[in-house]
């Protein structure tokens, strides 16, 4: 789902009406022409609190570029490391299938990755290991998480 609130699987709700909710959502990603990343406008909500991303090339990155980085914008500032340090190294398969990788967010990397997302939504950002040329290539994303809301 690109819903922006993503599906939610299993709902857990206290007296005082807070909510805890585990949450999936998924989107595909063109590669980028002109440039070394791509931008997935929104798809951290807020009260986010990310447990896994899986990434998986449905179509070949052009140019043989990998996905080298996974990460977040947060008010703004680009935290390109959050999910994925470089070198990730996702894209071509030389045996013809797809590609597919399972992540954690690198909480405790920096002072700057937040463990929950309390701001406005918040932008998923990859970088690839060059400009791919052609907006041909397709990384779907999915993200697991719980959202937590205040009664």
């Amino acid at each position: 789902s690109t819903d922006a609130a993503g599906v939610g699987l299993v709902r857990t709700q206290a007296d005082t009406g807070d909510e805890l909710v585990l949450r999936v959502k998924s989107v595909t990603v063109s590669s980028p022409s002109g440039g070394t990343f791509a931008d997935v406008d929104d798809f951290i909500p807020q009260g986010c609190i990310p447990i896994s991303l899986t990434l998986k090339v449905t179509t070949q990155i052009p140019n043989s570029r990998t996905v080298d980085q996974v990460g977040v914008i947060v008010g703004g500032a680009a935290e390109p490391a959050y999910f994925a340090a470089t070198g990730l190294g996702l894209g071509p398969n030389t045996s013809g299938g797809s590609e597919s990788k399972l992540l954690a967010p690198r909480i405790g990397a920096s002072t700057n990755f937040p463990t929950i997302f309390t701001g406005d939504n918040n932008d998923l950002r990859l970088t690839f290991s060059a400009d791919p040329g052609a907006t041909t290539g397709r990384v779907r994303v999915t993200m697991f998480y719980y959202q937590a809301t205040v009664g």
